[in-house]
């Protein structure tokens, strides 16, 4: 009888280990996909430029968790982040009327400066910070305009961080971002 309750005890806290191990967020990456509404106006009709994405950021993580005493664990995206700006952007741009081609006189160069969320994490609750930050570059043959956009966000909840939540609320804080730069008036004025 006691070797049966040995042996059950054994399995059981084995099979709550596993479960419990399975159940840990082991998601390494994370799912950049900025949600861009095509513009509804004809004002870049018969208008052509060239599009580009630039990523200038010291690291490719988009996700740093910092626990006390461990080491911080860093997430990336599971795709691109220039590569994914640059097609949500031509996407939106074309419904414009906007023509994008290489051999385009006016330059429109959007530089990722930041694209980051700090966690720290702590036994009870965590704090995180987003931060974007994006230059959109125009150039003509005559000017350049340069314009830099910037978003910070604060969270916070109990117990553990859930990826899952912080890459929706990153997506929507980078399609705002990106909202911004297609909005601009002054930029409208640039390529018009």
């Amino acid at each position: 009888m006691i070797r049966f309750n040995r042996r059950f005890i054994y399995s059981s806290s084995m099979l709550l280990i596993i479960l419990l191990t399975g159940c840990a967020d082991s998601s390494k990456t994370m799912v950049i996909s900025p949600q861009l509404n095509p513009i509804k106006t004809n004002n870049f009709t018969g208008k052509v430029v060239q599009l580009d994405v630039t990523d200038l950021r010291n690291s490719i993580h988009i996700i740093t968790v910092f626990k006390e005493d461990q080491a911080a664990q860093l997430i990336s995206s599971s795709s691109n982040i220039e590569q994914v700006v640059l097609s949500s952007l031509k996407e939106s741009l074309k419904s414009s009327g906007l023509t994008l081609d290489a051999k385009g006189q006016t330059k429109v160069t959007v530089i990722i400066n930041t694209a980051q969320i700090r966690v720290q994490q702590s036994m009870l609750n965590y704090q995180a910070k987003s931060k974007i930050t994006l230059t959109a570059k125009i150039q003509s043959s005559e000017k350049t305009l340069t314009k830099t956009y910037n978003s910070t966000t604060n969270s916070e909840g109990a117990l553990s961080a859930d990826i899952a939540v912080l890459e929706r609320d990153f997506n929507q804080q980078l399609s705002a971002v990106l909202l911004q730069i297609i909005d601009d008036k002054e930029i409208h004025q640039f390529i018009e």
